[in-house]
């Protein structure tokens, strides 16, 4: 679905961008030599450039010449014959322009990336966090969907820190988001929200479900720590809201309190509740 959204889209920019080549090439026409337009020719390709990228942009690049020598012999008297030298300048020049934006565009889309992931473990980060879990609870209350917010902790990550390093602690991260990240849905959302704290946002997943993937996931997670010989175990708070919560603040808050309280009675443990009414899904 997602693909044939993409493929309409850009559809649409190639399509417009042609369009406005030949809009520029009849303005070209109509004002006759009095008014050159040919710097206009610019613009489509920037806009395709832009958003449908850098061979679409050549293609652009090649219509605006072949209209721009089209109507420059309708126009001038004086050309007889195609200029071949001309014809590759100003191909260069448009190609070149087309080729700048949308590395331009590649860059940004780059750092505007990077800027969502936590560079350690590359997993979303807080902010990226809390930006996809205010969708989520937008969505949850459209359409009358359960919620649920993993919360953990790593129990004994300074020892690893204080007994092999800060490069092994980073290493320790790095593995415990990958292992969450792989045993989770494609939907979910996985992300470091501090030092040693990690969230996993679940859509549309009530009570059964949530206890099911998390049990899972904190199997997962220890068999690793034991693989590599840390002593690291995981203290889980998981809320699973029947109905959806009034902020991503108020849902974390809810499963930061249910993880501490694991931490402070004994560790390596998960406490769940639900918070809400309850709503006609089963999952």
């Amino acid at each position: 679905m997602k693909g044939l959204e993409r493929l309409r889209s850009f559809s649409v920019v190639i399509t417009a961008g042609l369009a406005f080549s030949a809009l520029m090439g009849l303005l070209n026409f109509l004002t006759g030599a009095r008014l050159d337009f040919s710097i206009f020719y610019l613009i489509p390709v920037a806009f395709v450039s832009w958003f449908a990228g850098q061979k679409p942009g050549y293609l652009v690049s090649l219509v605006c010449v072949v209209l721009w020598f089209s109507f420059d012999h309708m126009i001038l008297s004086d050309v007889h014959a195609f200029d071949g030298f001309n014809a590759v300048v100003r191909f260069l020049v448009l190609g070149l322009v087309g080729f700048l934006l949308s590395k331009l565009k590649a860059m940004w889309e780059k750092e505007k990336e990077l800027a969502r992931l936590d560079p350690l473990t590359g997993i979303a980060n807080s902010r990226h966090f809390f930006e996809l879990a205010g969708w989520e609870i937008n969505r949850a209350r459209r359409y009358i969907r359960p919620l649920t917010l993993a919360y953990f902790d790593l129990d004994n990550f300074k020892s690893v820190n204080d007994r092999h390093g800060h490069m092994a602690g980073d290493d320790l991260l790095g593995i415990v988001a990958q292992t969450a990240q792989s045993h989770v849905r494609k939907t979910d959302i996985v992300a470091r929200l501090g030092g040693d704290e990690f969230g996993i946002l679940l859509p549309e997943t009530g009570q059964k479900s949530a206890e099911k993937v998390i049990a899972k996931v904190r199997e997962e997670l220890l068999a690793s720590m034991q693989d590599h010989g840390w002593p690291v175990t995981f203290s889980f708070g998981v809320v699973t809201f029947a109905s959806p919560p009034e902020s991503v603040d108020e849902m974390i808050d809810k499963a930061d309190a249910l993880m501490y309280a694991a931490k402070h009675n004994g560790k390596n443990q998960v406490r769940q509740i639900v918070l809400g009414d309850r709503v006609p899904f089963s999952k």
